[in-house]
């Protein structure tokens, strides 16, 4: 029996970049707790353990990304 692993930043941004670019939040307003829990369930689905990851954490790094430029804001 194998440990799954804890999803490092990078694999959080690239879920959250699948999430975000999904049907479902193409004309919605993304809510921190609806995107942490479907960022989740991607991760999961990859294998990862995802008991680390929080609504506080995953929006950090969605800002982060909108900051570095990495996603577009809706508002700018």
């Amino acid at each position: 029996m194998s440990r799954k692993g804890y999803p490092f930043r990078d694999d959080i941004e690239k879920a959250i970049l699948e999430v975000i670019n999904s049907e479902k939040y193409k004309k919605k307003k993304i809510l921190p707790f609806e995107l942490c829990k479907d960022v989740s369930k991607k991760l999961e689905k990859r294998g990862f353990y995802t008991g680390h990851v929080n609504v506080k954490r995953v929006w950090k790094i969605f800002v982060d990304m909108i900051k570095r430029k990495k996603i577009k804001s809706e508002s700018s």
